[in-house]
């Protein structure tokens, strides 16, 4: 036998041998004598983890589900920007199952591209886009939440960046199927000076807010940079607008002084005069030099609130006085015979005069007190009543007092000064009421936090319910309910000139759902629309 076939079986019987004996042996497979515990966690290991439809946030706490999720949203729109995180998933309609919201930022070099937010349905096992509206250039989104907006609705909330620094907020929730907006920025004050501002539920409510960065209005910087700034945020009012729920001052270095520093009025020795009291405004008057602007408005709206009170048992005691001098004659045949007027009535010199009201002295110095204490008496329909002259303690404090409250009185001093009703018509023309309604939106934009805009637009209420529907001469709508051909030119003019404005918008709304009506005629369904738009 050759050497070469004899080393051939040995080697043959060699390997015969050791798969013999490896038979018999034990196992020595780590996976056999691995615990259960093992065993289970090494079986979902091997499971490929995948994301189901309909897809919730709970889904994107992996890094492997999120990577895969964000897959899936290329699938719907390639466009989205992933690394910037344009997209949010949530339930928008209370059906418990979450839509998903894209951000598709504008393509800077398509001037006919202003970006678009995409709101995508769970229907039939798969996301369908059902609605998407314009995103109206802005350079792109750095916030977004879906979320609860209410007690019992369900929306978004997103902030795009405008400019290079500054920042809008948009509002939406879904309604038949479409995105619809709940957040007018004619009523309420949606750009943020800082992109810094948020979305979240601030106060443990469940219910989302958003804030703002504004300018602070008393702030004497004219370098936005620099300027002080109020952090404020919102709570959305159920329409489309927004009330404020907290307001934080953020002050820049080295902008504290004297003026802005919140101290308190100085101690006095002497008891003080109570507000509403004559004696209370001279003492203010003595002392607000050394006193912050904000320490004299708390003062002075303190006096005013006490005034305010006191107005009604004034009124009823000056109609009592003149009831009694003069039960025999009409209100026109007093006026006449004594040379009265409600401008002379309210001029404290010629009340002085020795001949006026000589007979009725007890009438004349009830008159001169009421005036030298800040009052302005009224005269309307036969009725006399007083009012405050925020005119005349407007002028007396308007250096000492902050742009807010001046602005306040302004509004509230006009009024005094001409009303804008007398004998139940319309005392001022049209235009006129445009502009005090205009200025009172002004207001509500700028201090959407201040506890004086309630009465303001209970002012705007008046204003604008007048404004559609009340004339100089006449009324808007004819006794069948008919448009008055000139009194509808006339809003239309005014809509077109204060386009801008919110009441603008108002005016449109009526002269369209008058228009929709088969004889073209008022309805209560109508004004019972209008009356929700207002304020």
């Amino acid at each position: 036998m050759k050497p070469k076939s004899l080393l051939l079986i040995i080697g043959i019987l060699i390997a015969t041998m050791m798969i013999l004996s490896s038979c018999g042996s034990k196992s020595t497979d780590k996976t056999a004598e691995a615990p259960m515990e093992m065993m289970n966690t090494m079986a979902m290991d091997s499971i490929e983890t995948d994301f189901t439809l309909p897809l919730d946030n709970y889904q994107l706490e992996s890094d492997e589900m999120r990577y895969k999720i964000e897959e899936y949203l290329l699938t719907l729109n390639n466009k989205l920007n992933i690394e910037k995180g344009h997209y949010a998933f949530g339930d928008m309609d209370g059906d418990m199952i979450s839509e998903i919201v894209l951000f598709i930022q504008r393509q800077p070099d398509d001037v006919n591209d202003p970006g678009y937010l995409q709101v995508y349905k769970f229907i039939g096992g798969n996301y369908v886009l059902i609605d998407s509206i314009s995103m109206n250039y802005d350079n792109t989104n750095y916030s977004m939440e879906i979320g609860k907006i209410s007690d019992d609705s369900y929306g978004i909330y997103l902030s795009n960046q405008v400019g290079s620094q500054a920042g809008i907020t948009y509002g939406y929730k879904l309604q038949d199927g479409k995105l619809k907006s709940i957040l007018n920025p004619k009523k309420i004050n949606l750009f943020s000076v800082s992109t810094n501002n948020g979305i979240e539920d601030i106060d443990g409510d469940g219910i989302l807010e958003f804030s703002i960065y504004t300018i602070d209005p008393e702030t004497s910087e004219k370098n936005t940079k620099d300027a002080d700034k109020i952090l404020l945020w919102y709570k959305w009012d159920g329409l489309d607008g927004g009330f404020v729920v907290q307001r934080d001052w953020v002050m820049q270095f080295g902008s504290i002084n004297a003026e802005s520093s919140r101290v308190g009025m100085m101690a006095i020795e002497n008891p003080q005069p109570k507000p509403g009291e004559l004696d209370y405004i001279k003492d203010l008057e003595s002392n607000m030099s050394q006193m912050t602007k904000q320490d004299v408005v708390d003062s002075l709206d303190k006096h005013l609130k006490a005034m305010q009170g006191e107005a009604t048992y004034k009124s009823l005691d000056v109609s009592t006085l003149f009831n009694r001098y003069f039960k025999d004659f009409s209100f026109d045949v007093v006026f006449e015979r004594y040379g009265l007027s409600q401008d002379r009535l309210n001029d404290i010199e010629y009340l002085n005069r020795e001949k006026v009201l000589a007979s009725e002295s007890d009438l004349k110095n009830i008159l001169i007190k009421n005036l030298n204490q800040g009052y302005k008496l009224i005269i309307d329909n036969g009725r006399y009543f007083y009012q405050i002259d925020y005119d005349r303690f407007l002028g007396k404090f308007n250096d000492n007092i902050t742009n807010e409250y001046r602005s306040y009185l302004r509004i509230m001093g006009r009024e005094v000064s001409n009303p804008h009703k007398k004998n139940n018509f319309a005392a001022i023309p049209k235009s006129r009421l445009a502009d005090r309604l205009t200025e009172i939106e002004r207001f509500r934009l700028t201090y959407s936090y201040s506890n004086k805009l309630g009465s303001l637009l209970t002012l705007y209420e008046h204003y604008l319910d007048t404004l559609l529907y009340i004339g100089e001469s006449k009324n808007t709508f004819d006794a069948g309910g008919s448009f008055i051909k000139e009194s509808k030119d006339e809003l239309i003019l005014i809509a077109e000139t204060y386009k801008d404005s919110y009441f603008a918008d108002v005016i449109s709304r009526l002269i369209n759902l008058v228009d929709l009506t088969t004889n073209k005629v008022i309805t209560e369904d109508i004004r019972r629309e209008i009356s929700y738009m207002i304020p």
